[in-house]
């Protein structure tokens, strides 16, 4: 799921319905890993904070309250070994299915 949850309208508890799908077309044990852009950003530099302001008015980022602690909980109440590192503004994320 690299670079595809911001890209969607809706907070990530929203969103969070498309785990249990991915879910279901994983394999048990199987991994799922991806990556995203969160909007709440304290680290953000301004350039890109204006871009994504950008990309949010024409429709292209919806992420604008997404935050790492909203996506773990998300992947929590489907997934194991939830694991996800930062880098910069961007989430770096994977799991188990149990």
């Amino acid at each position: 799921m690299n670079y595809l949850l911001h890209c969607i309208s809706g907070s990530l508890r929203e969103k969070g319905v498309i785990f249990y799908h991915v879910s279901d077309r994983l394999e048990p044990r199987g991994i799922l890993f991806g990556a995203t852009v969160f909007g709440k950003c304290e680290s953000m530099p301004p350039l890109a904070r204006r871009a994504m302001k950008l990309f949010s008015w024409r429709g292209v980022f919806g992420n604008a309250d997404d935050c790492e602690t909203d996506l773990r909980s998300e992947l929590e109440k489907r997934f194991t070994d939830v694991k996800i590192e930062l880098e910069g503004c961007v989430g770096l994320f994977s799991c188990r299915k149990p």
